[in-house]
């Protein structure tokens, strides 16, 4: 009780600084929604509606787009704290002195990375916390936590869940869903108990996207148009430095002037990148993209390999800033790390403004410069290096499920670099695993401990 009291006294505060909550991200597929009822996949479906619904509720009850956006926020924020007390019950289950769950509540209830992105609407935030909730009851199905008929439903909805919240979630579970049978197969009890509710949340997404989706009017949008991301960057990339590049590029139609224009205003963002190919993508198909592809590796190999490094730069690079929409979207910042706004038709309407603030400047002035000792912590890159010592520790414990656990997040983290750039919300599921993937992978608190006797207090 006191974890969820702590933690929700400074979400609620957070939501009163940004009240009605940061309205902000791909917020046209919600109007499009309300006001012509039309749904694409370019936004996931399910969260469309999922947030249109109390949007609407706040029209109706109140006349005013605010409070529906307050009214999700809120909603939002109550499923993320039930998934959070599951994993710190979890913690205790696994052994974790009281010290060890105080220091995990401090770290979730301060961290403003957390903080400001929990009152957020976009799709990446619920995205997070039902991985989080996945992995914790994966963990609770492998250990006997708790009712496991529960557990199993959990694993289900959370499995689910995921798969029809991020374009990227398909392919990173279905690989895991091929590692989980690998290396489980010689326990087929629980491959059976981890891996049937996983297969069914298939079964229930071929659902929603298939018949579902049909029924709804679901406009299928073009999901290669983000997958294009490396490939267009790297002939941006040996475009700017070889005129054998440019070239070939400018006899495909595209214009090459434009697109190493574009490219040298940000070359940490795809966005206004991508953009200039999707007409080329269109008429003559994602091979001819390929081939432009393969000719820059072929022209300038090591140039491309550069490119991918400046995209991705600000998750490995200690230094690295986050430069997002630098000169093409909003006012100009040394950092667009998050964008702490509402959008029209949404007002920013701050009951804290001094907290506001701070919570701007920790998003806008993301660099080490401005931050300071706070920058790591407002940033991507040590939850990445984290991850990557995790998955290194992992391969060392016999412990299957530890194996697992670490896995997923960074096959995760591999599709985000195939995409169109860093962004706090789009790693958020790292520094929430946090506490679980270091109590488990590198302290080795799990099934050993309890074998041991030593397993902690359970409440669920």
């Amino acid at each position: 009780m006191l974890s969820a009291l702590a933690i929700s006294v400074v979400w609620m505060m957070v939501l009163l600084a940004g009240w009605p909550g940061f309205y902000v991200y791909d917020t046209s597929a919600f109007l499009d929604y309300i006001n012509e009822g039309t749904l694409t996949t370019f936004q996931p479906a399910f969260h469309t509606l999922f947030v249109s619904a109390f949007l609407k509720l706040g029209l109706a009850l109140f006349g005013s787009f605010n409070w529906g956006v307050a009214l999700y926020t809120v909603v939002q924020q109550i499923i993320c704290l039930f998934v959070l007390l599951l994993m710190l019950d979890t913690l205790l289950c696994c052994g974790i002195s009281k010290m060890g769950i105080t220091i995990s509540v401090t770290f979730i209830a301060l961290n403003p990375y957390i903080a400001m992105l929990t009152a957020c609407t976009t799709k990446d935030i619920l995205f997070s916390y039902y991985l989080v909730g996945f992995i914790t009851a994966m963990v609770r199905i492998h250990y006997g936590f708790g009712n496991m008929a529960r557990n199993a439903v959990l694993l289900g909805i959370f499995s689910s869940l995921l798969l029809v919240y991020r374009n990227n979630a398909l392919p990173a579970m279905a690989v895991f869903f091929i590692f989980l049978i690998i290396l489980f197969r010689c326990k087929r009890a629980m491959l059976v108990k981890l891996a049937l509710p996983f297969a069914l949340s298939f079964c229930a997404y071929a659902l929603f996207t298939g018949p579902v989706s049909s029924m709804l009017g679901v406009e299928k949008s073009n999901a290669l148009q983000e997958m294009i991301s490396i490939p267009t960057m790297e002939i941006a990339h040996v475009s700017e430095t070889s005129e054998e590049m440019y070239d070939l590029l400018d006899a495909s139609g595209v214009d090459a002037a434009e697109v190493v224009s574009s490219y040298q205003t940000s070359v940490g963002n795809s966005d206004g990148v991508r953009i200039l190919f999707w007409d080329l993508l269109n008429d003559r198909g994602f091979f001819e993209i390929l081939r432009l592809w393969a000719q820059a590796r072929a022209i300038d190999f090591w140039g491309c390999v550069e490119a991918d490094m400046l995209l991705t730069n600000a998750s490995w690079n200690p230094f690295g800033v986050i430069d997002g929409y630098e000169g093409y979207y909003q006012t100009v910042t040394p950092s667009y790390g998050f964008s702490p706004i509402a959008e029209s038709p949404a007002v920013q309407d701050s009951k804290i403004p001094a907290l506001y603030d701070v919570i701007y400047y920790l998003s806008r002035y993301n660099a080490p410069e401005y931050t300071g000792v706070l920058f790591p912590v407002v940033s991507v890159f040590p939850y990445v290096w984290m991850l990557l010592l995790v998955c290194a520790a992992s391969l060392l414990d016999r412990d299957q499920l530890n194996r697992a656990i670490s896995v997923l997040p960074l096959l995760l983290v591999m599709t985000n670099w195939l995409g169109p750039l860093v962004l706090l919300r789009y790693y958020l599921y790292l520094p929430l695993l946090a506490p679980l993937l270091v109590s488990c992978c590198l302290l080795r608190r799990g099934v050993g401990d309890i074998e041991k006797g030593e397993r902690g207090a359970c409440y669920a």
